[in-house]
């Protein structure tokens, strides 16, 4: 058992004495001196890279601990999405916005229309010549605008019968009536009811004041 155990060691003291194991080996040999700490771990050539790269942080001392100093880059805080509600509530309301952008411009022809008609009428004295400027201005609008106010869907006519009331301070039923005759305002006015519409709807600024609102950030009085 001796011999056997010496002969192992002095095959040991070989292998470590050739100088083919010894320069394969060397990087693992550990030479301790005092004050530095080593390490037996073979680095690779990109961890010395990140080693020569390495920046030394900024340090404050406070209390005597050291503490590092590092800025943070800039993080975007979002808020959280909103809800089904609230998303319908701000459809509805920029559907609201676009429509009465859109109509004004009708409403606010309705109540000029009607101030030019009622001053050259009011300068006429037959009856005859009146009319017969009435049916002219009339056929002049139905050629401008017919097909445009036509095309119009149930949603914008209910909103341009608010407007028409807001900017002259009559309903549409009874300029109708004014302009034309009783009975032709009751006609239009039973149509209108069959897509949920009223020629005699009014409109209030404390009521309607989604509308008002709508009103005011697109520029109108």
């Amino acid at each position: 058992m001796f011999r056997a155990t010496l002969f192992l060691l002095i095959y040991l003291l070989k292998i470590g004495l050739h100088p083919a194991y010894s320069q394969k080996d060397s990087s693992k040999i550990i030479k301790k001196v005092p004050g530095q700490v080593h390490t037996s771990i073979s680095q690779s050539p990109k961890q010395k890279d990140s080693l020569k790269t390495a920046k030394r942080l900024p340090f404050v001392i406070e209390h005597g601990d050291t503490i590092p100093v590092y800025t943070l880059q800039d993080t975007r805080v979002s808020p959280p999405p909103p809800d089904a509600a609230t998303l319908e509530k701000q459809k509805e309301w920029e559907r609201l916005l676009r429509n009465v952008r859109y109509l004004m411009q009708y409403a606010n022809l309705c109540a000029y229309k009607m101030h030019e008609i009622d001053t050259k009428m009011a300068a006429m004295d037959k009856k005859h010549d009146r009319k017969k400027y009435l049916r002219t201005e009339r056929e002049q609008m139905v050629k401008d605008y017919a097909q445009t106010l036509k095309d119009l869907s149930a949603y914008q006519g209910k909103l341009l019968i608010k407007l028409i009331y807001r900017q002259t301070g009559k309903t549409s039923y009874d300029i109708i009536k004014e302009y034309e005759s009783g009975f032709t305002a009751g006609f239009w006015q039973t149509l209108s009811k069959l897509d949920a519409m009223d020629l005699k709807e009014t409109y209030d600024p404390k009521k309607d004041v989604m509308i008002e609102t709508a009103i005011k950030m697109s520029g109108y009085k």
